[in-house]
């Protein structure tokens, strides 16, 4: 594998890293309840509308 693929890769996964402690911190999601990825973007789901709604 390329350097510059893994560089990529390792930068998207930091962002990833990044939006779930904001979620973490802003939201208060402690844990994720469902365990398919379906399930996991339901709830991020809802926990942003209802964050949207609020603001």
């Amino acid at each position: 594998m390329k350097l510059e693929v893994i560089a990529d890769l390792y930068r998207a996964r930091w962002q990833l890293e990044l939006f779930f402690r904001w979620i973490k911190q802003h939201l208060n999601v402690t844990r994720l309840f469902g365990t398919t990825p379906n399930a996991v973007y339901g709830q991020l789901y809802a926990v942003l509308l209802a964050y949207a709604l609020v603001q």
